[in-house]
């Protein structure tokens, strides 16, 4: 960023912060209001002031501080949706953090050392993975859910039909008893998906 005359830092800071308000709640409703209330006067320098790099930045970074208050339940949303099976969710949640961890300014800024540098390095590859793994389950939430359960630990397991009733055991032989959620259990698939036997 280029040096700055400290009354010129201010006046980024006042535009930042008048473009970064809601147009319903601003004060002035437009930037010849704003310049007039301040003092300033209205020429080309004020302008290009206004539309520079500097200010612009500013105001996202103003725009980026108070969206951080709704980040926490927007991640938490997200995160639920994704735990129900809902690829895009996942998709976008796992991004997030993807995007966090890889971020090289920030990642500079924070000038992570030795073991933290290895963990998140380990943290941006499982996030690949995991995101690739949401991409190959696909759109239909209720394939991609039984994909999913199927995919979770290989076990044995039976598929049986939930309608009938268990078969008696054969005199003398020993029945395994069979829980109802995995692994070892009954599983039993959403209509119109099969297995790959």
């Amino acid at each position: 960023m280029r040096q700055l005359a400290p009354e010129k830092l201010v006046q980024i800071e006042a535009i930042a912060d008048w473009r970064a308000t809601p147009l319903e709640l601003r004060e002035h409703r437009s930037f010849t209001a704003l310049a007039r209330a301040n003092g300033w006067h209205l020429n080309s320098a004020l302008y290009n002031l206004a539309d520079s790099a500097e200010c612009y930045h500013r105001t996202l970074i103003k725009i980026a501080g108070t969206a951080m208050d709704d980040a926490p339940e927007i991640l938490k949303a997200l995160a639920e949706r994704a735990k129900e099976g809902h690829v895009k969710a996942a998709e976008v949640y796992l991004n997030f953090f993807r995007q966090t961890i890889t971020d090289e300014g920030l990642m500079n800024r924070l000038k992570p050392i030795g073991e933290v540098a290895n963990i998140l390095e380990q943290t941006a590859r499982a996030a690949e993975s995991l995101l690739a793994f949401a991409e190959s389950l696909g759109d239909n939430e209720e394939i991609a859910r039984a994909k999913a359960a199927g995919m979770v630990e290989p076990v044995d397991f039976e598929v049986v039909d939930a309608n009938q009733p268990d078969e008696k055991p054969a005199e003398g032989s020993q029945q395994q008893e069979r829980p109802d959620h995995l692994p070892g259990g009954h599983v039993v698939l959403p209509e119109g998906v099969q297995t790959g036997s």
